[in-house]
């Protein structure tokens, strides 16, 4: 378990009654288990999708004063590919744009997860305003004196 997931897991298991503690600790394993799958699998077909259509914005743009251009010409004068190798130059030119689009890719993905991440922080945060502070009260029903309000 990571270090992030066990206030999570206490704050949760704090409104749980101590008779349903067991059902409700192997519950939220099991959620935290599907959940890790699902959100594998959301930012995996992000990332995946997003590549496909930043590499064609990016192809888009390709012109040749794209400062990238000058960047890899210079990487194969070096590399000593000539200019007469076109299918080369044009497969390394490809592989460049390919990597870029997966970084812009998972940057959309990061993104994705930040958004979730502060909807589940947005979540803790109202689970901690209602848990139970005693039998059958909730902390807001509670008053500062103890006194039960109707």
């Amino acid at each position: 378990m990571g270090l992030g997931i066990m206030p999570v897991m206490t704050a949760a298991l704090d409104v749980v009654l101590p008779e349903l503690n067991n059902q409700a600790t192997s519950i939220l394993n099991m959620l935290r288990q599907v959940g890790s799958s699902f959100g594998i699998a959301l930012m995996s077909t992000v990332a995946q999708t997003h590549q496909e259509a930043h590499f064609i914005h990016l192809a888009e743009k390709f012109t040749y004063d794209y400062p990238m251009l000058s960047e890899l010409l210079a990487r194969l004068s070096w590399a000593s590919i000539g200019p007469h190798d076109s299918s080369v130059v044009w497969a390394l030119i490809a592989a460049q744009l390919q990597l870029r689009a997966f970084v812009h890719a998972l940057d959309d993905a990061f993104v994705l997860a930040v958004i979730f991440g502060v909807l589940a922080a947005l979540g803790i945060i109202v689970l901690c305003c209602f848990r139970k502070v005693g039998p059958g009260k909730t902390k807001q029903e509670e008053g500062t004196d103890g006194a039960h309000f109707n």
